[in-house]
């Protein structure tokens, strides 16, 4: 019952395959372990004390000022001699205000002229004929 449970009597699905079967006899087991442990030991490190294994390992190591430690903010070779071209024009809100009155200029306080005279009035009715002649053209 035991071989067939542990499938000890088949080829596992594999024509001329055969598993290979382990004996584990405590007896063997132990011999094995033993013949193992006949290798010669690995030899024991030479090892000072930690005096002289700190001197050792500093004296391979460079010290702090062996290292340039600071970069350059910009590297030398990247920095342009001549001025840039084109330097965009930056304006404040009050010098936006500035010249949008230059362009558009708005009258004071008090500078209105309300009522227009008969001689403005009959200048702007030629000026509207003349622009209403040429449209029609």
């Amino acid at each position: 019952m035991y071989e067939v449970s542990m499938r000890m009597n088949t080829a596992w699905g594999i024509e001329g395959y055969e598993a290979p079967r382990k004996y584990l006899d405590p007896r063997k087991l132990a011999e094995e372990r033993e013949g193992k442990q006949k290798k010669p030991a690995p030899k024991a490190l030479k090892k000072g004390d930690y005096l002289t294994e700190t001197i050792r390992t500093a004296k391979d190591t460079p010290g702090p000022n062996f290292y340039n430690v600071v970069k350059p903010w910009f590297p030398e070779d990247k920095i342009k001699k001549e001025p840039p071209k084109h330097i965009p024009i930056k304006n404040t809100y009050i010098d936006q205000i500035i010249l949008e009155q230059k362009r558009r200029p708005v009258p004071g306080p008090g500078a209105y002229k309300v009522r227009k005279d008969e001689k403005e009035i009959e200048e702007e009715i030629k000026a509207m004929r003349a622009k209403s002649s040429k449209a029609k053209k």
